[in-house]
């Protein structure tokens, strides 16, 4: 008996390791561009991305879990020109603008890696929401000389669990030609 319990426990536990880990692909600007996040992740609705960040959607796409904790914001900004070359400089000015407007803002990290290869720039910074410190990292790429900004935040409590798989996801970015 002890054996059947045992393999139900190995199947349970494979079961729910492949659902954690599944993952779906997102097509972004009609195709050209896309990223693979997890399954857990829906695309916010209009009313839920009001209620979580108190505005109306200006992004052009938002993902978040049933919770509302883990999200990921999509943000192609077709009036702001930019190369591969500048995408570093936009990081600093960032640094300097969020430094002047919260004063919890904490850079964790920041540089440039190459993504299938595109070069994008990241920010990887701690802030406070409204109850909870927010982990951030943002990613920042260049798509047809515009700018386009991934971020994913989540409560800082939950950064452990969730930042290789926030690596995994930016790694997945593909812009096709």
């Amino acid at each position: 008996m002890k054996h059947v319990y045992l393999l139900a426990f190995c199947i349970l536990t494979t079961l729910l390791s492949e659902a954690q880990d599944s993952s779906k692909i997102i097509k972004l600007l009609d195709g050209r561009m896309q990223i693979k996040i997890p399954s857990i992740f829906h695309s916010m609705t209009a009313e839920e991305y009001q209620f979580k960040y108190h505005k109306p959607k200006d992004v052009t796409e938002a993902y978040s879990d049933k919770n509302l904790e883990l999200n990921i914001l999509v943000s192609y900004q077709q009036s702001m020109p930019v190369t591969e070359d500048q995408l570093q400089e936009l990081v600093t000015s960032m640094i300097v603008q969020m430094k002047t407007k919260n004063p919890n803002f904490k850079v964790l990290g920041e540089g440039e890696k190459s993504i299938n290869g595109h070069v994008y720039s990241f920010l990887k910074f701690s802030s406070q929401g409204a109850d909870q410190p927010i982990f951030n990292y943002h990613l920042l790429g260049a798509v047809n000389k515009k700018l386009i900004m991934f971020v994913f935040n989540c409560p800082e409590k939950l950064t452990a669990g969730w930042y290789p798989k926030v690596e995994t996801m930016w790694n997945s970015i593909v812009q096709k030609k």
